[in-house]
């Protein structure tokens, strides 16, 4: 699977379910469900480097704004929404994490769990 593949699997899945993420999850599996194993690792290994890659100062700095506090695991979590946003809001998030601002990202729908 290519990067390029792993945003569509992502940008399908937000468009279902936009601000819900516990939809996502759910349409999240039923796709990585119809997908052979070396893609659903192919799959994981992109979300991996995603998550990685927002694990910056000014990332966790947002996040403590937006989420009014940033616990560890509250970050681990505003990471993947933040993935979940889709190629170009995850790309410009970590261009700049002010532009967190032009999305719907806020405290209550940051929680999913």
């Amino acid at each position: 699977m290519t990067i390029d593949e792993f945003w569509k699997i992502v940008e399908r899945v937000h468009g279902a379910s936009p601000k819900d993420m516990e939809s996502k999850c759910r349409r999240l599996a039923e796709e990585l469900r119809l997908l052979p194993l070396a893609e659903v690792a192919s799959f994981d290994s992109h979300l991996t480097e995603c998550y990685y890659r927002a694990n910056s100062w000014d990332v966790w700095g947002a996040a403590w704004l937006i989420r009014r506090g940033c616990s560890d695991d509250s970050f681990t979590d505003f990471r993947y929404t933040l993935i979940s946003l889709v190629n170009d809001g995850f790309e410009a998030a970590l261009a700049n994490a002010e532009n967190l601002g032009e999305f719907e990202i806020g405290p209550v729908w940051a929680e999913h769990r």
